[in-house]
This record gives C-alpha cells, sequence and structure tokens, in this order.
C-alpha cells in the first residue's frame, strides 16, 4: 500500500471513531421514575458497529436515583466500566450511544423501588454475558433487570422465555411501555 492509501485508511478509521460519539443531553433522573428501563442502540464505546448478535438494542440498565444532580444515575451490569454490576454515569450513556429508550415497567412505584433494591444487593458482583437466568454467580446487564423484577414483582420481563435474556427481550415484554426515546 502507498503512503497516500495509507494516510485515507488513517483518516477513515478516525472519521469511523469520531461517529460513535454522541451528544445526547439526557438527565434521566428528571425524565424517570426509580426501576424504569433505559434500553441503548449504536455502537457503543466499545465497538464501531451497530450490530449486535443478540438484537437492536446493545445495553440495558435502570434508573437509580430522582437526584438530578448526579452523575451516576444509571445502575446495570457492564464489561466497559468495570467489569461488573455498577452504578452507571449518565455521560457515558449519553455520549457513547446513538439511541436511548426509556420504558417503564407496569408495576406499582413500591415494586419497582423494590426490584432496584434487589439489583443493588449485586452491586460490585462479577459481570459476565455468558450467563443464564437461572445462575447467580455472575450477572449481564439484561438479566440483571429480569431477575430484579422477577423476585420484586413476580413477574417475568422475558419475552421469549428462553434460558437467557436479552435486552430485546425486556423490550418486547408486555409489561413494559416506551416513554419517550431520544435519538
Amino acid at each position: 500500500m502507498n503512503q497516500a492509501a495509507e494516510e485515507n485508511q488513517s483518516i477513515s478509521k478516525v472519521q469511523i471513531l469520531v461517529a460513535t460519539t454522541y451528544h445526547h443531553t439526557i438527565n434521566y433522573a428528571s425524565k424517570a421514575s426509580v426501576g424504569d428501563l433505559v434500553l441503548a442502540k449504536g455502537p457503543g464505546s466499545s465497538s464501531s458497529s451497530d450490530e449486535v448478535f443478540w438484537g437492536a438494542y446493545r445495553h440495558i440498565a435502570t434508573v437509580a436515583t430522582k437526584d438530578a444532580t448526579a452523575s451516576y444515575q444509571l445502575f446495570s451490569a457492564n464489561k466497559s466500566h468495570g467489569d461488573n454490576v455498577h452504578y452507571e454515569k449518565r455521560s457515558w450513556w449519553n455520549t457513547d450511544y446513538s439511541t436511548i429508550v426509556c420504558k417503564s415497567v407496569n408495576v406499582s412505584s413500591a415494586k419497582k423501588t423494590a426490584a432496584f433494591k434487589y439489583m443493588k444487593e449485586r452491586w460490585h458482583e462479577t459481570y459476565s454475558n455468558l450467563t443464564t437466568k437461572s445462575s447467580t454467580s455472575s450477572w449481564c446487564c439484561s438479566k440483571l433487570m429480569y431477575a430484579g423484577y422477577k423476585h420484586a414483582a413476580g413477574i417475568s420481563l422475558d419475552h421469549d422465555g428462553g434460558v437467557v435474556v436479552f435486552p430485546d427481550d425486556i423490550s418486547a415484554s408486555g409489561y413494559v411501555k416506551t416513554e419517550w426515546t431520544d435519538s
């Protein structure tokens, strides 16, 4: 490859990286309730592709606070920011994903709070994207949301009832309703 072609290839790589930074200004604490679910589409900070093998949504978290001044407003399991169950900064979501969708779960606010409490009790536990719904040794983002509502509200957010649960399964659940989308 000649020098000009190498420079053009380098410029293309830089353009791809720039294209994966987004500029949402969402304050989740003021737009949603504790226990509401937030789903993300788009390349994300660790990938330049919109495609994920498990569906349209790349990640899911729950709203963790009503404090609009808090930096860490979401809670989930993720490998990108700690490889465990943890709080997530709103700035990560606002810059890492192309489309963000908020869905409420059709249960009482007390059950939403209880579901979040169950999830929070798993704080710092191990992340793995290769985990079944019945395992309690590690957590992926969607399994954490599923388990919180299964335990606290007695409902299954898994639309297809498979061995694992993905963000798309939760999005398609009859218990959730889209509240808003930002793209």
